[in-house]
């Protein structure tokens, strides 16, 4: 999707700022601090939301920006793009926040701006004739880097002013590259002659090139390049097959096993003295590394399906708790149940625990002030979370608190003597499903295949069984939200739920999200939304009775 290259490139890691590492207990809970509305259009407006200490920033439903403080989500500013002008890219430094917009009219002209976070008013603001790309902009310490449209030509912005202090010309047969900051300095990870890939650090305040290294590359070429920057400076690039971890001054830290690499997006967080480092060889996630950012030494190692591939954010909170959407070894079937999962894992020892959102569809923004952020989509817009780790693990926290022997039996609310109104001898099956390490007494799906070829084999799987009904509800409407969303179809309200599209049959509507009291299932009749709109609220009632 375009979002996950969107975060590869965008990525802001919001570990601590120096090389101290001070361990929390692991969480048994998020409890949610504070919600905001951002922009409707999430492709675009990813490049927007930064999420440091000092200030969250995200587009409004309006298209403005606001500011606002990270612990109680208060909006303290808000930024709005001049007439005819739209934000392209955005960044926070200590009490400032920089914007890059382009204006309605056409390329050619780039507007750069600074302002005031305490007072929100414009401190700068400077019209640039020379075709900057604006994404990415770097904004260190020293200044701010700008690349041109041809990719080789940069250009330095003093911070005090936004005028162009310095330009440069990289070497003539580079192209094709990556780029990322940080704290003092602009990075850039370019494709060059043959098989080449170079790695420069710039300097902003000069354009001086402080080091460069090239990556040794397979035979075949360079394919995939990727380029990330924890907050003290550490550089990780991937070229084709080489992946390797640079000290802020060029020092190698780390160098990856051969062929394995990041995959399609780099997945790092890091905490002062620790990076994690998610790999793979080939389509096949293999581990999860944590390696001492002083001396490169691997401090453990753990699968790396644990955590999964489509969400390249993995915050690390300043106790050493990384939290990561859950991965396929933690959440076989994704598809049945309805909350996202997340896993908070200690980076001190690799440790970890899982436990549900109270959203569907939710995307790991970072973390700041002890919080960390998820987006999920909204009833109206989508939304980002602020949530706090609550408690400590317990016996079924992978369920929020519900015991998996309050779970129904799946072949009990559906029986072969309802699906009558499709045809006479029906016959279930019961299945298993898998959840970290949750074991239910009762199976989670029945299978009901009828007497003849030409009948519908129907399913039904139990969605989630939520600890109250409020988390139900929530459940269920930001479902509908991302329905809406990722447009996979439109829904249609009937009695005992939901008529929803099946995206694994080209997104007919013939499948029941059923709802009854604080229970939620699926049910499945290809090719036959009638039948499932008659057999849900012969669900539905079972649930409500047993379950509210």
């Amino acid at each position: 999707m375009v979002w996950v290259a969107l975060f590869a490139a965008l990525i802001a890691l919001c570990g601590s700022s120096g090389r101290q590492h001070r361990p929390e207990s692991l969480p048994g809970r998020l409890t949610s601090v504070w919600s905001a509305e951002t922009s409707a259009d999430f492709d675009s407006s990813a490049k927007l939301i930064v999420i440091k200490e000092r200030a969250i920033v995200a587009p409004a439903p309006d298209g403005a920006l606001t500011v606002r403080d990270p612990r109680s989500g208060r909006i303290e500013q808000t930024i709005t793009a001049d007439p005819g002008w739209n934000f392209d890219a955005v960044e926070v430094l200590d009490d400032r926040l920089y914007t890059a917009a382009t204006s309605e009219l056409g390329p050619g002209v780039d507007r750069f701006a600074a302002y005031d976070l305490r007072t929100g008013q414009i401190v700068w603001s400077t019209d640039l004739r020379i075709g900057v790309s604006l994404q990415p902009m770097l904004v260190t310490s020293r200044g701010i880097v700008a690349q041109g449209y041809e990719a080789r030509v940069l250009y330095g912005l003093r911070l005090t002013d936004g005028k162009i202090g310095w330009q440069t010309e990289l070497p003539a047969a580079c192209s094709d590259g990556a780029a990322t900051s940080t704290p003092t300095a602009a990075v850039f990870l370019f494709h060059c002659a043959g098989t080449e890939a170079r790695l420069f650090s710039v300097d902003p305040a000069g354009g001086r090139v402080s080091w460069q290294r090239l990556l040794a590359t397979d035979p075949a070429g360079v394919d995939g390049i990727d380029l990330l920057a924890t907050r003290n400076g550490d550089v990780l690039a991937q070229a084709g097959t080489t992946l390797r971890l640079f000290a802020p001054n060029g020092r190698l830290i780390f160098t990856a096993p051969s062929g394995m690499t990041c995959g399609g997006a780099c997945a790092i967080g890091e905490n002062g003295s620790d990076i994690a480092i998610s790999l793979q060889d080939g389509a096949h996630a293999l581990s999860l590394l944590d390696i001492d950012a002083s001396t490169g030494r691997l401090r453990w190692q753990r699968n790396g399906d644990l955590i999964t591939w489509h969400h390249p954010v993995l915050p690390i909170g300043s106790g050493g708790i990384l939290y990561a959407p859950a991965g396929s070894a933690v959440v076989k079937d994704r598809s049945q149940f309805l909350p996202s999962f997340i896993v908070a894992l200690r980076t001190d020892t690799g440790r970890s625990t899982v436990f549900p959102l109270p959203t569907t569809d939710s995307i790991a923004m970072g973390n700041a002030a002890g919080l960390v952020f998820f987006w999920s989509p909204g009833p109206r817009n989508p939304v980002i979370t602020a949530y706090r780790g609550d408690g400590a693990p317990m016996a079924q926290t992978e369920l929020g608190g519900v015991r998996a022997s309050d779970w129904p039996d799946a072949c009990t609310l559906l029986t072969p003597a309802d699906l009558r109104i499709i045809a006479h001898g029906y016959v279930s099956t019961p299945r298993k499903a898998a959840l970290a390490d949750v074991t239910w007494p009762k199976p989670l799906t029945c299978v009901y295949v009828g007497p003849e070829r030409k009948d519908p084999v129907v399913t039904l799987s139990i969605a989630w069984i939520a600890a109250s009904q409020q988390q139900a509800d929530m459940l269920v409407a930001t479902k509908l939200a991302a329905f809406h969303t990722y447009t996979y179809g439109e829904t249609q309200r009937i009695a005992g739920g939901y008529l929803v599209p099946d995206d694994t049959l080209a997104g007919r509507r013939d499948r029941a999200m059923i709802v009854g009291g604080r229970a939620i299932v699926w049910l499945t009749v290809p090719g036959h939304p009638e039948d499932a709109r008659r057999l849900a609220p012969i669900v539905a009632a079972r649930l409500s009775n047993a379950y509210g």
